[in-house]
């Protein structure tokens, strides 16, 4: 099959949804089908990997939506662009979210089979709310819907109801894995690893919050911070604190391998959280808030920590009791490991791609 994934977000522009494309993409093109993805310039995208091949329409405009940064593609012939793109006689097109510039206009001027999957999150959508209307014509070209789990299948329902499949996102099993070498920088200390966009949904001021009592229970403690934006150490923790602002992909893996817990305090309006996979299949205990897209993800006390969101006093008695139980750290680092070889990309992409042939069997059907 010809394929083009959609999305106004990709590499270099980090996240869950930037991952979920490029992993899924190299998988599907293993399986011998042929995927081009589509999406809008960037500075520095000269630097991302030819492979999956990318074509760039438009500039991405940066905004601010679902209490997170994104972006959309913009220029004054866009339509055209990407009408040249689409007519390119693919078999799919597989979208990545609903919403304008780059997906919306490839449903618009699509004469295939058209796929979805919904990455977000949230309780509410103003911009939903005031263009359902508008909207619900291009909906209405969808041929299959997937939802990376139930509260993002909750969110998109709530405007555009109908059968959603439930494939969650996943993680690279080998990239990440518990024989990775740590950093030798790291090494000689309890480190607590945050990685994630510096916003107020990832909710990193509640650990930072919660810094100053782990420190008086577990005097070695070191936050290890990896992510982008504006965030700088607090001096009086220039020697407990490391700061890592855009670090290559390449080196992610050994953060993980560094870390003896890894947290992450988000707020709310996560839909699954492929970072808290990322640490599971390092083998790396997950102290996490109890938000509903996490909880598709852990299991309280089994393959991690579950906290209430927005408590530091919460976060800093989870780590701490990590931190005194060498065999509860191993345990559920163990377990955690066991359950995210479960969401390995060539199994979420097997489920992909039966949906993607399951549209050849019965073209008039929406699933």
């Amino acid at each position: 099959m010809r394929i083009l994934m959609v999305s106004d977000v990709y590499y270099p522009h980090l996240g869950g949804v930037s991952e979920h494309i490029y992993h899924m993409s190299c998988e599907l093109m293993k399986k011998g089908h042929t995927v081009t993805i589509m999406a809008p310039h960037m500075d520095r995208d000269d630097e991302v990997n030819r492979f999956p091949p990318v074509v760039r329409v438009g500039k991405a405009l940066p905004i601010l939506v679902n209490r997170s940064r994104s972006q959309i593609a913009v220029t004054w012939d866009i339509q055209k662009q990407v009408n040249e793109v689409v007519k390119g006689g693919f078999d799919i097109i597989h979208i990545h979210s609903f919403v304008p510039v780059l997906p919306i206009l490839a449903l618009k001027y699509s004469d295939t089979r058209n796929v979805i999957t919904v990455h977000a999150a949230y309780d509410r959508s103003l911009a939903y709310e005031m263009s359902k209307r508008y909207l619900m014509k291009y909906f209405n070209k969808l041929d299959a819907r997937i939802a990376v789990s139930e509260i993002a299948e909750k969110s998109i329902s709530t405007f555009f109801p109908g059968r959603y499949i439930i494939i969650p996102n996943g993680v690279d099993i080998e990239r990440f894995n518990p024989e990775i070498e740590p950093l030798p920088e790291l090494k000689g200390r309890f480190n607590i690893l945050f990685v994630g966009r510096f916003e107020p949904r990832k909710g990193l001021k509640y650990l930072l919050s919660a810094f100053p009592t782990i420190k008086r229970e577990v005097p070695d403690a070191r936050l290890v911070i990896v992510g982008s934006g504006s965030f700088e150490v607090p001096r009086r923790y220039s020697n407990d604190i490391v700061l890592r602002k855009c670090v290559h992909l390449s080196q992610i893996p050994r953060f993980y391998a560094s870390a003896d817990v890894f947290c992450s305090p988000a707020t709310g309006n996560e839909s699954f959280g492929i970072v808290l996979l990322e640490a599971m299949a390092s083998g790396v205990p997950v102290v996490a808030s109890s938000i509903p897209g996490y909880r598709c993800v852990i299991k309280d006390s089994n393959t991690g920590v579950l906290v209430e969101k927005e408590n530091p006093q919460a976060i800093a008695s989870a780590i701490v009791r990590l931190a005194e139980n060498r065999e509860l750290r191993e345990r559920l680092g163990r377990r955690g490991r066991e359950y995210a070889v479960g969401f390995s990309w060539k199994r979420v992409t097997d489920r992909v791609e039966r949906v993607y042939k399951s549209l050849f069997v019965q073209p008039d059907k929406v699933i």
